[in-house]
């Protein structure tokens, strides 16, 4: 691009001090990249200083020193009487974060003629003398992944740029879904014209090129409420609310209308209620999905659809994942569908969801959603490449910073490559832990057992990763109850070992994996694990949610021991699954639970025998007893289905505790999967390091539910303000990187350890894996916070 225009740069940061308090360097850097008139940084943009503020009070909130604004974008604090900027990271089109010097720096930078290989990049600790340095930096760090993270999983973007500022030395970072390349330290001093053609760049880029999917636009005032009519049928469908005279007609029979009017005034606040789930006024965006099909020649045809979506169902809440979105979206036609938009993994050797999905569909397997359209995300309507991640194309460069481990060996760097992806499914349900009560459970599940044995024997797949987020309720039209569909098949794999899309050891969701897949390293999925899954799955619910005799300190120790804690061998991988073990060996940890549902009482005490039998040798081999097949699951469930449930709903108001001090906690849920370098046509500048993905690992049904607000961009509008959908269920609350509170510490081989909480980022090798967020809400979300101190086990974070 030309630079004929730009403001001269000679001198423009000669105010910013080498060594000065944060707030100083803020104002200073502020009024010069603003700069006055005709001399600005960023026509048609504004940088604020938002150290001050955040959109919401309290620990945990996103803060970035200084963001820079589209102008003309209306924010809602702006009523408020404070004159201090808002940091809004759902309007932020860029973010900068100041230390005071570069001592304060988290990156170091190789000498002259240093061999670029073998120099540790990140958290150095040769320039980081001491611990309390070290510890600086490493806050910083963890400080700007949660930024980037909020902004990408709030925004709809491909990639994002950011800046580093310490004292007058400043870094540029460009963000995507497998990593962040990092330039070099500029003094902007002594080379200013770096950073002012960098800003002059971006104030005249396209939307595209400054990061955002340009797939997506508001949606017309009809659109909206068509969309809004649509879903308030749907819920109404799915729930059987009776909010109208004509909804007591459809619904009753002569004799029971009477009591339906009587529920009229409490199903319309029920309505209004599940209608914020979805829809927010204002907030409608079109999303186009692009949908691929081969005729018999070879040849792809691409055909776009447009789709409606408000609110999401599942947001992410890590920057290096998959980053899963879930909308009730509304088609041309007026019907409501399940939109799914993600970064999968690319040439990873797994089988692509959508690829899995329709051969279970043309296998006629029950109980599994019928994908309507698939796809990869397009560039724009008028280049239809696909949006892929770039950050891995530098791998192989001379100047990449690998550095060394702890033991003197080189560390392997290994960066996934992503591409964007959108799936429209027929089952726009509810997730299983809006089950009703202890029959509506079972029924539900015994639908998902059907699933998973018409995928086995039918479609020859296996699932990999059944839970709690992997299962929804769904009512089609005229039928009286809703029943249970197998989703999210995204790991899923054919039934042959030697299949090449089998992959490495996957465990799927943590919580939920059976035994064998927790305690046995490189070991390969069966089909019984998937029904152990659903065992457990089962079990979370009933304990959770059902009626039972177990105490508030019962119930924190069951969770935490049985489906959290994890064991982490020195060098090696993670491991697991000792609770469930000593269940099976003697059921330590489910003999002292009554339910009040005999049934419910009488299918966990025949199954959990049917998967081992106490004081049995398959309680501590990985070999699956004879009982533990689809025929007996089956007969024990349609027997135990004929049997009398409570009149009354035997489900309880609890809300899962933290989990005690002294059990440790597992983040990560899936182990790396086979990655390799990216490709790109596009190369960006070459002075830059990168900091991979490896060893990331991402939960799918962690138990954790991060809402989140949206921002949409109209692409349409150049002076439009970036749209955010407000979630009326919570901020999304950043979490802490590392734990500085307790360093980790090597411990012997065996030894139980402790790693970060369930809200911990994860960046390259020096951050820890953190969790996509699923579809659970808050009672069911496991601790977000490190094992604090027994002198402080009620510390609040």
């Amino acid at each position: 691009m030309s630079f004929d225009g730009m403001p001269p740069s000679a001198g423009v940061f000669a105010s910013i001090p080498v060594h000065a308090e944060e707030s100083k360097i803020c104002t200073r850097l502020v009024a010069a990249l603003n700069g006055r008139g005709k001399h600005r940084r960023c026509s048609g943009f504004t940088f604020k200083n938002t150290s001050a503020r955040s959109e919401s009070p309290g620990l945990g909130t996103f803060k970035p020193d200084v963001c820079i604004f589209r102008d003309g974008v209306k924010d809602a604090h702006q009523k408020s009487k404070s004159k201090s900027a808002v940091a809004h990271l759902a309007y932020a089109e860029l973010f900068i974060e100041v230390k005071r010097n570069l001592l304060e720096d988290f990156f170091s930078d190789p000498p002259e003629n240093a061999d670029r290989a073998s120099h540790q990049f990140i958290l150095n600790r040769e320039s980081l003398v001491s611990m309390e340095e070290f510890r600086h930096a490493k806050e910083a760090l963890g400080k700007i992944v949660a930024y980037a993270t909020e902004i990408l999983a709030r925004q709809h973007r491909h990639c994002l740029f950011s800046m580093s500022v310490s004292g007058c030395y400043v870094r540029l970072f460009y963000w995507d879904r497998s990593g962040v390349v990092v330039t070099e330290a500029m003094s902007m001093r002594e080379h200013p014209d770096i950073i002012c053609k960098f800003l002059w760049w971006f104030s005249h880029a396209s939307d595209y090129a400054r990061g955002f999917d340009v797939t997506v636009e508001w949606a017309e005032p009809a659109e909206e409420k068509k969309f809004e009519q649509a879903i308030t049928r749907h819920i109404k469908e799915q729930l059987l609310l009776c909010t109208s005279n004509e909804d007591v007609i459809r619904l009753a029979k002569d004799e029971e209308q009477v009591e339906l009017r009587k529920r009229i005034p409490k199903d319309t606040k029920r309505l209004v209620e599940a209608l914020c789930e979805h829809y927010t006024s204002g907030k409608v965006i079109a999303v186009h999905v692009f949908d691929e099909t081969t005729d018999r020649q070879g040849n792809v045809k691409v055909e776009p659809y447009r789709y409606l979506v408000s609110r999401p169902t599942a947001s992410p809440i890590s920057s290096l994942c998959r980053d899963t979105r879930e909308y009730w979206a509304v088609g041309l036609d007026g019907t409501v569908r399940l939109l799914k938009d993600s970064w999968p993994y690319h040439d990873s050797g797994i089988e692509h969801e959508s690829t899995i999905m329709k051969d279970l569909t043309e296998c006629a397997v029950r109980n599994a959603p019928e994908v309507l359209h698939r796809g990869e995300v397009r560039l724009c309507h008028e280049d239809m490449r696909s949006q892929r991640t770039l950050a891995g194309i530098f791998l192989r460069e001379a100047w990449l910073c690998i550095g060394n481990t702890e033991k003197g060996k080189r560390r392997k760097i290994s960066v996934s490559r992503h591409v964007h992806c959108r799936l429209v499914s027929s089952v726009a349900g509810y997730n299983l832990r809006h089950f009703t009560d202890s029959k509506e459970l079972l029924e539900s599940t015994r639908d998902v057992l059907d699933a998973i044995a018409d995928a086995y024997n039918l479609a020859k797949k296996i699932h990999r990763s059944v839970s709690l987020n992997s299962i929804i309720l769904y009512r089609k039209p005229g039928e009286e109850r809703r029943r249970g569909y197998l989703t999210n098949w995204e790991l899923g794999c054919d039934i042959n070992p030697s299949s090449e899309r089998r992959g490495r050891r996957v465990i799927g969701c943590w919580q939920f994996a059976s035994m064998n897949v927790l305690s046995i390293n490189d070991y390969q999925r069966v089909v019984e694990d998937d029904l152990e899954s659903l065992l457990y799955t089962v079990l979370f619910c009933a304990v959770l949610w059902l009626a039972n005799n177990g105490t508030e300190r019962q119930l924190e120790m069951f969770f935490a021991n049985v489906f959290d804690k994890y064991r982490a061998p020195y060098g090696e991988h993670v491991l697991g699954g000792s609770a469930k073990m000593m269940n099976k060996w003697n059921r330590r940890h489910t003999k002292g639970f009554v339910f009040r549902s005999k049934p419910l009482q009488v299918w966990l005490d025949e199954v959990m025998d049917l998967n081992s039998p106490p004081f049995s040798v398959s309680s501590v081999s990985k070999r699956y007893p004879r009982t533990w097949n689809f025929k007996s699951l089956a007969d024990l469930w349609d027997q135990v289905l004929r049997m009398s449930f409570p009149n009354k709903p035997d489900r309880v108001k609890r809300h899962k505790s933290d989990v005690p001090w002294g059990v440790v906690l597992f983040v990560a849920t899936i182990t790396p999967i086979r990655r390799r370098s990216a490709y790109c046509r596009d190369r960006p500048l070459r002075s830059c390091r990168i900091v991979g993905a490896t060893g990331q690992r991402e939960v799918r049904g962690s138990g954790t539910r991060r809402t989140a607000d949206e921002m949409d961009i109209n692409r349409e509008k150049p002076t439009s303000e970036a749209v955010h959908e407000k979630t009326l269920l919570g901020k999304r609350l950043a979490s802490n990187t590392t734990d500085d509170k307790r360093p980790m510490k090597k411990t012997k081989r065996g030894n139980w350890s402790t790693k970060a909480g369930a809200g911990g980022q994860h960046m390259s090798t020096h951050q820890r894996s953190s969790a996509e967020g699923g579809h659970s809400d808050p009672s069911a979300s496991h601790s977000s916070r490190p094992r604090p101190e027994p002198s402080d086990s009620k510390m609040e974070t």
